[in-house]
């Protein structure tokens, strides 16, 4: 019996480990391009600004539905760019460790 409960405890503790690795992820990096809360605050706009509106997770899911609904005869040009990179799932249009802000560009970004 106390063999059990060791296991179920040992389970336990790996998944609290497993979450709290989780958590920290979610909370020091950005989602959508990899950046990590340091960079952001000492050489950027700040982590949380940085995430609510240069990165906004909504806001690229938003894009994502948008282009989806759209008849792709009636797409602009960066438009047609990212929809052709959705459809071939590739994901190479997200920011990959990049962010305007940080390589000094406008005061706000668009994604």
């Amino acid at each position: 019996l106390n063999v059990i409960f060791g296991i179920i405890i040992d389970t336990f503790g790996e998944l609290r480990t497993s979450h709290q690795a989780t958590k920290a992820n979610m909370e020091n990096l950005c989602f959508i391009c990899g950046l990590d809360r340091f960079t952001l605050d000492s050489k950027g706009p700040g982590f949380d600004g940085h995430v609510a509106e240069d990165h906004n997770l909504w806001t690229y899911i938003y894009l994502m539905c948008y282009l989806r609904n759209k008849d792709p005869t009636q797409l602009n040009g960066w438009e047609q760019y990212v929809y052709g990179k959705m459809m071939a799932e590739d994901a190479s249009f997200y920011p990959n460790h990049e962010a305007i802000r940080l390589n000094g560009g406008g005061s706000g970004g668009s994604g």
